[in-house]
């Protein structure tokens, strides 16, 4: 059978001790020449990656900024937006047919992962019968973490992630946002989020996936693409 079209990098990690003596770069080369069959192979770059990847042939596509907000007292309780409701198994396909819309890839296994494994954080919005946008989210150890959000537009988008946020309690929560919404981000940064750090999405060659990410308001993470 044909292999995969698109393979993500999840992630290298490099002992501060040895970096410096091209232990990234080997393990890079390993992992390149495993995909030399791979149409698209992409990855979020950190800054201090950014130059290894460019060098091995990764272009940047498209910019992202994680955004965090510090743990809080909890917050009392407010009305959800009009049309949000908690996502449901129901969901799934629909949520997964946006999903590929918006990415170019058949993500549903992930997707349900994420609504089962915290579906406090699983939320959609919908309009006159049709499913407008979704938010997903995962708890790490030291943050919450919520992507993909996926909407029709900015006021949803916030609307998504008023409504995850009411699952969250007082705990730390980090939004991987991308940096094609500025009124995204300005609404981020109302509701208590500062910029932590910038990331690079990178794909080596010219091909990139078939989707269009003008819906695509936060990633799931660096580790998930």
């Amino acid at each position: 059978p044909p292999g995969p079209a698109l393979v993500w990098i999840a992630m290298i990690l490099v002992d501060p001790a040895v970096r410096g003596q091209d232990v990234g770069t080997a393990l890079l080369h390993e992992g390149l020449a495993r995909l030399a069959d791979v149409p698209i192979v992409g990855l979020d770059a950190t800054p201090l990656g950014r130059p290894l990847y460019t060098k091995l042939g990764f272009r940047v596509d498209s910019g992202i900024t994680r955004l965090a907000r510090m743990a809080t007292p909890a917050r009392p309780e407010r009305a959800l937006d009009a049309g949000v409701r908690q996502a449901t198994a129901a969901d799934d396909a629909t949520m997964a047919t946006l999903d590929a819309h918006v990415t170019g890839l058949d993500r549903r296994a992930m997707l349900s992962w994420l609504r089962d494994g915290a579906p406090e954080l699983a939320w959609v919005m919908e309009r006159g019968g049709r499913l407008e946008g979704v938010v997903l989210g995962r708890h790490g150890h030291g943050f919450t973490h919520l992507g993909p959000i996926v909407a029709t537009g900015t006021d949803t988008a916030l609307r998504l992630v008023r409504a995850a946020l009411t699952g969250v309690g007082h705990a730390a929560v980090i939004v991987d946002a991308t940096d094609a919404h500025a009124s995204f981000r300005d609404g981020l940064e109302a509701l208590g989020f500062t910029a932590q750090r910038p990331f690079a999405r990178m794909y080596r060659g010219d091909a990139r996936p078939t989707g269009d990410p003008a819906s695509l308001f936060a990633i799931i993470g660096p580790e998930y693409g």
